[in-house]
């Protein structure tokens, strides 16, 4: 009888023992089966049936490399088997755990740290925005008068979806989209003439469908890419201004221009002088002057041309016709020139400008090259009334007034004062700075005696000179 009381017992026991096992559970409610988390996911773990000092683990393992991260959880206390487990998950901090599959698995394990069950869940790890590609075609910065339309293409991919786009022009959008799909795509034309001259910009948003569970404050929502396409609109050519010399060009002369590049959204590129409809030279975009050698030319009359184009394909131009003359209508003008303090065994180069004495225009401008004796070829020059110009690089400026070529062949002679370093016709303290700016420099502008070197003789050429001034 004794036996069958204890065998009960027994029974009884056991049958406690696998019912209270039978009651031991964990749920997952977060992250969800095959969810999309982002950088901050919330866990949420539900348990039962836990014994006091079972400890709660988590551990996330990528799929793909193997690399897993653990968490410890809560231990359980007396009393408090049945609960909640509630953490944030930072994915992103101290380092970004690799993207791609990956199992959550949360674990109880008793004291000696032996695992009695788990639950896991297979989710996708995506902490990066939306791959994006941005282009415009013509695939150029700048947008000028001979440009129509601007064609703008964007594609998206993301292996949680691309649930939302907006592309963004000038602050406007002009085209939104998104879903379920991992990719998407948009196309739109943009026609230049809409614009306004000035600097624009293309901006693409793209949202992804990741997101970690809501729960206090932890989701980060959606990963977010961004991509932008600057470029500028200008459609007004460079203002060229020809400097129109006389009618009349003989020996070498040379013709000057002015560009105006306003507004100044772009760059000057460069400056093509066109004589007679054919390219005469490519020039760099700061060069205002072309000298012409009429020796070469035919007498008649031709054409000279300037154009200029800025970064945007925009091209101003001007042009003017002369009239050469070098058949036996051209009057000799010679002479010497005293240049004070040049080196005997060196040279120097300056102009002659012939202008009319009523309207100051530029008749023929002559290069001429001379050593310490003074010597130059005499310049032919039309016939006429002039005011004469005289001018070398480091000498003040003498002009003379009426000077006259009507009657044959004429001489004139003339002495240069040196000392004008910095070049504005006047010797004064600002030529002995740029002295001492340049000192022992070679080639320099400062080497005023053409020596090679720029020493204390062209500081002494200024102080001697300090004082005056050119016409």
């Amino acid at each position: 009888m004794e036996f069958g009381r204890r065998a009960i017992a027994v029974i009884v026991g056991l049958i406690a023992v696998a019912d209270a096992h039978a009651s031991r559970s964990i749920d997952i409610d977060s992250p969800l089966p095959s969810a999309n988390v982002s950088c901050r996911t919330q866990l949420i773990a539900r348990y039962a049936g836990l014994e006091p000092g079972d400890q709660l683990s988590l551990t996330l393992m990528n799929l793909d490399s193997g690399f897993s991260v653990g968490l410890q959880g809560p231990t359980i206390q007396p009393g408090a088997g049945q609960g909640q487990w509630s953490e944030c998950l930072n994915l992103c901090y101290p380092q970004v755990f690799p993207n791609g599959a990956a199992i959550l698995t949360v674990s109880v394990c008793d004291e000696q740290n032996q695992e009695k069950y788990s639950r896991s869940v297979a989710i996708t790890i995506d902490t990066f925005g939306p791959a994006m590609n941005l282009t415009i075609s013509p695939d150029q910065q700048c947008f000028g008068k001979l440009d129509n339309v601007i064609s703008v293409d964007a594609t998206m991919s993301d292996v949680s979806g691309v649930a939302l786009w907006r592309l963004i022009i000038d602050g406007h959008r002009v085209a939104s989209g998104g879903g379920s799909s991992n990719t998407a795509s948009v196309h739109r034309t943009i026609k230049v003439a809409d614009l306004v001259d000035g600097y624009h910009n293309i901006l693409l948003v793209a949202y992804d469908a990741a997101g970690g569970s809501s729960g206090d404050g932890c989701s980060t929502g959606a990963n977010a890419g961004i991509r932008q396409v600057d470029f500028v609109v200008d459609r007004t050519p460079p203002i060229v201004t020809i400097e129109k010399p006389t009618t009349y060009l003989q020996g070498t002369g040379a013709i000057r221009w002015s560009v105006n590049n306003d507004p100044d959204l772009v760059s000057l590129v460069q400056c093509q002088v066109v004589l007679d409809g054919a390219l005469f030279a490519t020039l760099g975009p700061d060069d205002v002057e072309q000298a012409i050698d009429t020796l070469v030319l035919a007498d008649g009359v031709h054409t000279f041309r300037v154009e200029a184009s800025d970064q945007c394909g925009n091209v101003g131009s001007d042009e003017v016709n002369f009239v050469v003359r070098n058949s036996g209508l051209g009057t000799p003008f010679g002479g010497n020139f005293t240049l004070d303090f040049l080196r005997p065994t060196s040279q120097a180069s300056g102009y002659l400008s012939f202008r009319r004495p009523d309207t100051d225009e530029l008749v023929n401008r002559a290069i001429v090259t001379v050593g310490a004796d003074g010597q130059y070829e005499p310049v032919p020059v039309l016939p006429g009334q002039y005011k004469l110009s005289v001018r070398f690089d480091g000498w003040l400026r003498q002009t003379v007034n009426n000077v006259d070529l009507t009657g044959g062949p004429l001489n004139m002679d003339f002495e240069l004062v040196n000392g004008d370093a910095n070049h504005d016709n006047m010797v004064d303290l600002l030529d002995i700075n740029e002295i001492l700016i340049h000192f022992a420099e070679t080639d320099s502008e400062g080497d005023l005696d053409h020596s090679g070197r720029v020493d204390l003789y062209d500081l002494a050429i200024v102080f001697l000179n300090a004082g005056q001034a050119g016409d």
